[in-house]
């Protein structure tokens, strides 16, 4: 993370592998999980941004996530009387590389290793793409406009590939103004 007045720029990677904890391990879904593993994308606070959230998978992922946050200045031409807010978020996450024990044993097979894998090697398969851009400007006391964009691209489940005709939300643009007319 690096931030100095005005701008803000946050960087993050995680990797997974087999963190899928239970209270009883015959268990599957999301029953008597013990553990939380929070997803590497923007938290959205717009209900219609908030459909498709993208949720961890515990059997191996690599995630990557950069957010830029930048104030234009008041008094400014773009900023205006109260100065403008900008936010930038870019994620996006794959399946790790994962290869056979020998060739005599498929991947994840029960009562094996399960497989092998290189730390820092990302799969074939990707999981979840996001960008989003958000834009917030008081315009008056009591008058604040947000407008955003969120592209997102995700996989429905292991069978379908991924593509953008996937579960694929183009253009959330949502406008939204907040008028206060009660003192907070």
């Amino acid at each position: 993370s690096y931030s100095k007045r005005g701008l803000g720029l946050s960087l993050d990677a995680k990797r997974i592998d087999n963190m899928d904890y239970r209270s009883e391990r015959d268990q599957n879904l999301q029953n008597l999980m013990i553990n939380y593993l929070p997803a590497l994308t923007k938290q959205h606070a717009y209900a219609l941004a908030t459909i498709y959230p993208y949720g961890t998978i515990t059997t191996g992922e690599m995630g990557l996530q950069a957010e830029l946050n930048y104030k234009v200045k008041k008094g400014s031409k773009l900023g205006g009387k109260y100065g403008m807010g900008v936010l930038a978020n870019f994620s996006n996450v794959f399946a790790i590389d994962k290869q056979q024990i020998n060739d005599s044993t498929q991947i994840s097979t029960s009562g094996t290793l399960g497989y092998t894998s290189d730390f820092f090697k990302v799969g074939d398969e990707k999981y979840f793409q996001e960008f989003s851009l958000e834009f917030s400007k008081k315009v008056t006391k009591k008058l604040k406009i947000i407008g955003f964009e969120t592209p997102v691209s995700s996989k429905k489940n292991k069978e379908t590939p991924f593509t953008e005709t996937g579960m694929t939300i183009r253009l959330l643009i949502n406008l939204k103004c907040i008028l206060s007319l009660l003192p907070f």
